[in-house]
């Protein structure tokens, strides 16, 4: 795209984000949105869930509480920003914690 002379957008990235979130690219999905905002283009709530959604399908459950710890950032990162979650933000949250196996330990530290 940017060798054909198209610069991105924020339409481009959060539509390659939310491609590679589905098939739980994590890596590329993080490396994408670094670039996206060394671009100067602001993340958007598509952008955010893309991020956290990848988080829960890019099998890394095993390391949950740290997956969980990426994702707590995000959805921090995301407020701060006036941003707030929908839906399928939060439901990609709480998939996370249903796959990390301990919903109940975090639903608690959530209330606090």
């Amino acid at each position: 795209m940017i060798d054909h002379g198209v610069l991105p957008d924020v339409i481009s990235y959060s539509s390659l984000n939310h491609g590679l979130s589905r098939l739980g690219w994590w890596e590329e999905v993080k490396g994408l949105s670094v670039d996206m905002l060394d671009r100067g283009i602001s993340p958007t709530l598509c952008t955010y869930t893309a991020l956290i959604d990848s988080l829960c399908r890019g099998g890394k459950t095993q390391e949950a509480s740290g997956w969980w710890k990426e994702a707590a950032q995000v959805l921090k990162n995301m407020t701060s920003c006036g941003i707030s979650p929908d839906n399928v933000t939060s439901n990609a949250m709480l998939d996370l914690l249903y796959r990390d196996g301990r919903i109940r330990r975090h639903l608690i530290s959530l209330k606090n």
